[in-house]
């Protein structure tokens, strides 16, 4: 997994063909871990005298019963962390960008763990949100790539060689993407949306997507 695309805004380049009017960063998953070094730890322990794991513990809203070994801390706007016993690895959820959740996790681990910092980041999954600029027609339920049922609203599409499944609300014109990686993906991603959904319009014609900018 590479780097956490901290300026994800700049890297991501935005679909052709005017189909696609808005796209934004709903929520984005951090997986952090720390070097498992026994000397290091003892270390910081004496020197730092970090926040004791009782003292977290008081503060943690998951549930006693749970057969997994976590504490869960509610940040507010911040997100929420789940940080596992063993290791102290952690898990933030939250809005909206990546910076923001490499800030919040720092912000945690300075109240948490003083002196700790981590070795790795990862952010394996995000989830975009936009609108298109028309409503979808009913035509898009029956693409080979289309899933949905009368059970829920939306028409799931599954772009060829994509980690992304996009959720599209036909009536609202609306879409959401979880499971981005990178901002190349989501790029991919709602380019192949847009390629697959524009023939379905009035009035489309393949001249009209080859000009557009």
């Amino acid at each position: 997994m590479p780097a956490v695309p901290i300026f994800f805004r700049s890297r991501f380049k935005a679909p052709t063909g005017n189909l696609v009017v808005s796209c934004a960063r709903q929520n984005v998953v951090l997986h952090v871990c720390f070097e498992d070094n026994p000397y290091k730890t003892l270390f910081r322990q004496k020197l730092l005298q970090p926040t004791t794991n009782a003292a977290l513990a008081g503060c943690s809203n998951s549930d006693p019963d749970s057969p997994f070994r976590h504490h869960k801390y509610d940040l507010g706007d911040d997100g929420k962390v789940l940080q596992f016993q063993r290791k102290r690895n952690l898990i933030r959820a939250g809005k909206s960008t990546h910076a923001d959740a490499v800030r919040s996790t720092l912000l945690f681990l300075r109240w948490a763990s003083p002196g700790q910092w981590p070795a790795r980041m990862t952010s394996p999954n995000m989830v975009a949100s936009g609108r298109f600029a028309h409503p979808l027609p009913e035509a898009t339920k029956a693409l080979p790539c289309a899933t949905w049922s009368a059970k829920f609203p939306g028409v799931a599409l599954k772009p060829p060689n994509s980690k992304c499944t996009p959720e599209v609300y036909l009536k609202q014109g609306t879409y959401i993407i979880p499971g981005v990686t990178s901002p190349e993906s989501l790029s991919v991603c709602l380019q192949q949306v847009s390629d697959m959904l524009l023939p379905l319009l009035p009035g489309f014609t393949q001249a009209r997507l080859q000009s557009a900018p």
